[in-house]
């Protein structure tokens, strides 16, 4: 089962807020400026998914984003989450809805697009297998 995971990469110097995961106990992450936020299959499914048990946490992140209550430079994701979003869309809700999704993301001037190229997928399983396993 996938999870909401927001991966933070600094862009300014200051800053006001927490990034937290709301699937975890206490995980927060203190940022002093802008942040691009990497997001997840799991997040754009809670988002577009009234059902989900996050969903009401995803609307309100978002709903603070537009706010600017959160720092948020920009959202970035994969050309592979935003496939894998679309099956969970299809399976958790409708083709529809999936493919409203497909649509959104695809044109989205809010959300930078990744294609995964096979450079990237070497620099990242390198990475990958640099860390350690979750005790």
């Amino acid at each position: 089962m996938p999870h909401l995971t927001v991966h933070v990469q600094e862009e300014g110097t200051k800053a006001h807020s927490d990034l937290c995961n709301p699937r975890s106990t206490g995980s927060c992450t203190k940022q002093s400026s802008p942040v691009t936020l990497f997001v997840d299959s799991s997040a754009y499914k809670a988002f577009n998914d009234e059902e989900d048990e996050y969903h009401a946490a995803s609307r309100g992140f978002t709903d603070d984003i537009a706010a600017k209550k959160v720092p948020v430079h920009g959202l970035i994701t994969s050309d592979d989450i935003r496939d894998e979003t679309i099956t969970l869309i299809r399976f958790a809700h409708s083709q529809t809805k999936a493919v409203e999704f497909a649509q959104a993301i695809t044109s989205s001037r809010a959300t930078r697009l990744l294609y995964v190229s096979q450079e990237n997928f070497a620099k990242a399983l390198e990475l990958f297998s640099q860390a350690s396993d979750k005790a």
